[in-house]
Parts: C-alpha cells; sequence; structure tokens
C-alpha cells in the first residue's frame, strides 16, 4: 500500500525542521578484512570437496609406483540473493505544497 497523506501529516505542514529515522546508517566494509570477496555472473556457485588420497608410502629403489584413487565427496552451493526495499507515496500527498520546493 502506498503511502498516503494521513500517514505523513505531521510531514506536510509548513515549518517542519527536520525528518530522522528514515535512511540507514552508513555501514563500513567491516568484512572485507575477513573474506574474500569475489564476482560472479551466476546465479549460484559451488565448490566441491576432492578426497580419497591416503598416505604416501616410501617407495624402495626399483618397486613399482602405487596408485591411489580419488572421487568428489561433498558439494556447497551458495545461491546469490537480492535485498531491496521501496516505498510508494501517493500523488496526492507529493502535490502538497510543502513537497512542491
Amino acid at each position: 500500500m502506498a503511502i498516503n497523506r494521513s500517514n505523513i501529516a505531521k510531514e506536510l505542514l509548513p515549518g517542519l525542521n527536520a525528518v530522522f529515522g528514515v535512511e540507514y546508517g552508513d555501514v563500513n566494509d567491516e568484512h572485507v578484512p575477513l573474506f574474500d570477496v569475489e564476482n560472479s555472473d551466476r546465479s549460484f556457485e559451488e565448490e566441491v570437496l576432492f578426497t580419497g588420497f591416503g598416505s604416501a608410502p616410501t617407495k624402495t629403489e626399483g618397486s613399482a609406483v602405487q596408485f591411489d584413487t580419488a572421487q568428489e565427496s561433498y558439494t556447497a552451493r551458495y545461491n546469490h540473493e537480492t535485498v531491496a526495499l521501496a516505498f510508494s507515496v501517493t500523488e496526492e500527498a507529493m502535490e502538497v505544497p510543502a513537497y512542491q520546493g
């Protein structure tokens, strides 16, 4: 629902000194020293755990090299999100002379 004149009656009166509490405070990039930031043009990213290798044995001279196998074990998926918030104001509220500069 749109913000109408009854929702903002005091803001429409002449002589209003200030309106407070309507903006987010500045947020510093506190995450930068803690996390690696990567850009993406995909809707999600995946990381796969590769497991299976055991300890490497000591090889004696002239003997065959031992082989091991590995496989994908666990997959982590990171879904990207958009965070947004909006509001609307009625045309009548915008037509009040206090808003017409």
